[in-house]
């Protein structure tokens, strides 16, 4: 599959702005766990804008990856 960089980049903060969106307005309280929210809403964007644009066959080793990232394993 062809791609540039710069449109997987877009399509993560797209992906990004999308989960934080209601967190920008000017008066909206801020969650406790915002930190939390921030990070799900980062790793789901890496994940559907690089798992996106895998081959079929890399995406077992790309879920596997993930999975080992998230256990703080084989980094």
């Amino acid at each position: 599959m062809q791609y540039s960089e710069i449109s997987v980049t877009k399509t993560l903060i797209t992906i990004f702005r999308y989960y934080v969106q209601s967190f920008e307005e000017e008066g909206v309280k801020v969650p406790k766990d915002i930190e939390d929210i921030i990070s799900n809403s980062i790793l789901m964007s890496i994940i559907w804008s690089i798992g996106a644009i895998l081959e079929e066959p890399s995406r077992p080793k790309f879920h596997l990856f993930v999975l080992d990232l998230l256990k703080g394993e084989n980094l």
